[in-house]
């Protein structure tokens, strides 16, 4: 069984929210010396066949042109080499860009859609494996509500424990909340929101996290076994 590390970074620049559908959201950098994304893609990415996004110099090319990434996680695992990597690959690439890209996630159970301009991977060199953070935001306590109750309703995170934390922030809402929800398996992998509420004027930020590999919930590493 292994641990992915938590990733703590914010997104940088100018952000702007628009809400598309469960729990998808994009975000709009305002540097224009990223690759430039259709802020409204005609088309959603769509994954016809057990196909990954290539992250080599020439895939990442396809990417930033098609705005585009699609992966295949329903067995529960995405590699390096799945990525056109290396699999003692130091790093895997991060996919930014000055607009939202379209990101698929197949899974055994369904499908994660969403728009983001910020996609991290965590990989160590060691290990073949790849798990997946990307970025979503909000300028208000209300789009920020409704980004974690799409995430209810989307990735199985539990109801009861999201509300708890909807009513902590909607009571108090200029402090500043640091939490994640416990993990979602609805889609066959495992989903967590962490997230980053900074209040009224500040651009809010749900990191989210994907890993491919657990499908289930993980005991906890102080819980005593049970007989």
């Amino acid at each position: 069984m292994r641990y992915t590390r938590p990733a703590r970074a914010a997104v940088a620049g100018m952000l702007v929210f628009t809400l598309t559908g469960c729990g998808v959201v994009q975000v709009l950098t305002a540097d224009t010396s990223l690759p430039q994304c259709d802020t409204r893609p005609k088309q959603e990415a769509t994954m016809t066949s057990a196909t990954n996004s290539q992250l080599d110099e020439t895939g990442l090319k396809k990417v930033y042109e098609t705005c585009q990434v699609t992966f295949d996680i329903s067995r529960n695992e995405l590699l390096k080499e799945d990525l056109g990597l290396p699999a003692t690959a130091r790093y895997v690439p991060s996919v930014t860009t000055d607009g939202p890209i379209a990101l698929t996630l197949q899974g055994s159970k369904g499908t994660l859609t969403a728009r983001t301009d910020h996609i991290r991977f965590f990989s160590v060199e060691e290990e073949p494996w790849v798990d997946i953070t990307y970025f979503l935001t909000a300028e208000t306590l209300e789009e920020f509500v409704t980004i974690i109750r799409d995430g209810v309703e989307a990735y199985g995170f539990d109801k009861t424990s999201a509300e708890y934390q909807i009513k902590a922030m909607k009571d108090r809402p200029n402090d500043g909340f640091k939490i994640a929800l416990d993990p979602g398996y609805k889609l066959g992998f495992e989903v967590i929101y962490d997230l980053r509420y900074r209040g009224p004027g500040h651009v809010n930020t749900v990191i989210v996290l994907v890993t491919p590999a657990v499908s289930e919930p993980r005991p906890h590493p102080y819980s005593e076994p049970t007989s």
